[in-house]
């Protein structure tokens, strides 16, 4: 199709045929879907801002100037529309970015609050745990953890070597994490 008889139909179009329009869509479509595509950020169809470039154009077919290029002014159209989309987009991740900012507040303050709750039956659960230690274990610790006890300190009060006293204090603290977390899952559950 020709600019003249794209012009044609622009003319007949302000005069009120509405049907002519449909010859200005199709001389188009193909183009400017290209040129939003290449334009056009994820979230955002490039068809659907195509679309309303040719519904905005229609409705202010009467600022279009004649003889003019109509291929540029609908291209200026879909390009404004597009910013505005982008905005929009821009907004709506700010809410969400704001609301997952809450969503984290609240779920941290609800922690905090429930979280003295929490320690206090972890140390509850520890000292149970502790007592049913046999008692060169539990000396062990207490000597490492109450007492800030260094390694060597502990084996030489204990009679063991560096590297066994590491090992004892590595397997239990393990039995009393484990220990710890079954008193803690029995005591929710």
């Amino acid at each position: 199709m020709t600019d003249a008889e794209v012009e044609r139909a622009i003319a007949r179009v302000r005069e009120g045929g509405v049907d002519d329009y449909e010859v200005v869509v199709r001389a188009f479509q193909g183009r400017l879907r290209s040129v939003v595509a290449n334009s056009c950020p994820p979230g955002l169809e490039p068809d659907e801002i195509a679309h309303l470039a040719f519904v905005e154009a229609f409705r202010k077919i009467d600022a279009y100037r004649p003889d003019t290029r109509f291929f540029a002014w609908l291209c200026t159209i879909a390009r404004l529309i597009l910013l505005s989309e982008l905005r929009k987009l821009r907004r709506e991740a700010r809410s969400r970015e704001h609301y997952l900012e809450a969503v984290a507040v609240d779920a941290l303050e609800a922690e905090l609050e429930t979280g003295s709750e929490l320690d206090e039956l972890r140390v509850r659960a520890l000292r149970g745990c502790l007592e049913a230690l046999p008692e060169h274990l539990r000396q062990a610790v207490q000597l490492r953890y109450d007492r800030d006890a260094s390694i060597d300190r502990i084996s030489q009060r204990l009679g063991k070597s560096a590297g066994a006293v590491k090992v004892q204090l590595f397997d239990t603290r393990r039995k009393l994490r484990d220990c710890v977390n079954r008193k803690l899952a029995m005591q929710r559950g």
